[in-house]
């Protein structure tokens, strides 16, 4: 079953709350977010480990949401960005090999290693 979880700072600790038991956990990091989280719904509802899965929605003033969402949206252009310039690059890639160039050259050319451009070309 999947479970709803809000995160929020709380001090030095994380705070790690599921409504639908009315239980939540501390921790100072989130690396052991998941493991203490999924024993806190374990010993609530006595379902499996491996069946619990949770949705986590991190809590933050207003002002850090907003930076938080502006860094995945410019993390997501730029994701669409490398992959628009890795197909141009294949399209010039292939068209320098097919006058002739050597890989090398082409590389040189594209700024790129002669490996990635055969990479690109295979």
């Amino acid at each position: 079953m999947t479970h709803q979880a809000k995160v929020s700072r709380g001090g030095h600790l994380w705070v790690i709350q599921v409504p639908a038991i009315r239980r939540s956990v501390q921790t100072r990091t989130l690396r052991r977010m998941d493991a203490l989280t999924a024993q806190m719904i374990h010993e609530a509802t006595k379902e499996p480990l491996s069946a619990i899965h949770v949705d986590y929605e991190f809590v933050f003033p207003r002002a850090v949401r907003e930076l938080v969402n502006r860094a995945k949206r410019l993390r997501l252009t730029a994701v669409q960005a490398q992959t628009r310039a890795t197909e141009e690059n294949r399209r010039v890639a292939r068209y320098l090999r097919d006058t002739g160039m050597p890989l090398r050259d082409i590389g040189r050319v594209l700024g790129i290693s002669y490996q990635r451009v055969h990479q690109l070309l295979s």
